[in-house]
This record gives C-alpha cells, structure tokens and sequence, in this order.
C-alpha cells in the first residue's frame, strides 16, 4: 500500500518476495504478495516483477480506492521503505489486527515493537526482510501472537 516511488523499496520487497517464495520452509502453503500503488516507479517495478518470473504470485494492483479493505484481507501486511514519516498504512493494519513486518525506518520502531506487534528489520536488506517475512508466514503460532499484539 504505496505509491511507488524509490523511498518505499519496491525493489527491495520484490526481491524479498522472491526469496519467500523459494524458501522451503513455506513450501505447501498459499503465499501470495498483493501491491497496492502507482506512481513514477511503475514500469520499472513491472520490469523486475517479470525478471524475478513472480507471476501471480505477485499481484501488481495498482490504484484501489479500497485499501483498507484490502488489508484486512492480509495474513501479513509488509513495508519496505529505505525512509518513512508515520505510514497510515501501518497504523490501518495494526488497527486491523494484521501483523506487519517492516523496515525499522522513521516513526515505524515508535507504532512496532519487535516480536510484539510484528518484526522490524533493517532498510535496504531484502535478505533480512525475507527472513523475517518466513517467520511468520510459517509460524501460524507467532503471526497469530503478532495479531494479538497488533
């Protein structure tokens, strides 16, 4: 839930979703990664989205107008971004009760504390963030902890 622009780490979160997807710990399980957003980054996302083969497991939505309705279909809601005010998208998934994996960037680390409301990582790591992201996805036990933390 971004507009896609450099400071929100696009590539980083594609890259990250690559890694997800081949991990085995999620093997047999339906992971998908929705995007909501437009903006000046848009071909160049769709570019590496096809480079990395993410398909449909990767849905590139562009503009909705019903983005809250869209994460409170989330299991995991995920931000990349290298830098960051106080994201509303954050605040709507929290309010949601949907755990959030995160980058620890601006106001973030003041709304999410590790291992409480969701998982902080580092900007500008795809590794961590992936990381992080199997965490979750494949601990029903802790994303449900994480969503009563949110």
């Amino acid at each position: 839930m971004a507009n896609l622009r450099r400071q929100k780490g696009y590539p980083d979160l594609l890259e990250a979703a690559a890694a997800v997807l081949a991990d085995p710990r999620i093997a047999g399980r339906s992971v998908r990664f929705l995007a909501v957003g437009k903006g000046p980054l848009e071909g160049e996302v769709a570019a590496r989205h096809r480079t990395l083969g993410l398909d449909e497991r990767f849905l590139l939505l562009g503009y909705r107008d019903d983005a809250v309705r869209v994460i409170s279909a989330l299991d995991v809601f995920c931000l990349a971004s290298h830098h960051e005010g106080l994201p509303v998208a954050v605040m709507e998934a929290l309010a949601l009760g949907i755990p959030v994996v995160t980058t620890a960037v601006g106001g973030i680390p003041e709304l999410i504390r590790d291992g409480t409301e969701g998982r902080l990582v580092p900007a500008q790591r795809p590794d961590r963030l992936a990381e992080a992201l199997v965490d979750v996805i494949a601990d029903d036990d802790e994303r449900a902890r994480l969503a009563a933390g949110a």
